[in-house]
């Protein structure tokens, strides 16, 4: 069986979380039109680059990897 990948999106930014990938990379954060800003992350490093590269707050950069974390657990 496929492992459940969650996407969330939040503006111009997209989250996937695949919990089927090693903890050090289950994230995937994509920009405006689709860029890349970080491939297979682990949570910190993609909390990091939600928050400065994306200019999110760190609490919006929070709740936003703890959506797509509880997304995959349903």
């Amino acid at each position: 069986m496929a492992s459940p990948i969650t996407r969330v999106v939040s503006g111009d930014i997209t989250i996937a979380y695949d919990p089927g990938l090693p903890v050090l990379q289950r994230f995937t954060i994509r920009g405006l039109g689709g860029r890349i800003i970080r491939l297979r992350a682990p949570r910190d490093e993609a909390h990091r680059a939600l928050v400065r590269e994306c200019g999110l707050t760190r609490t919006q950069a929070s709740r936003l990897i703890k959506a797509a974390e509880e997304g995959a657990d349903q």
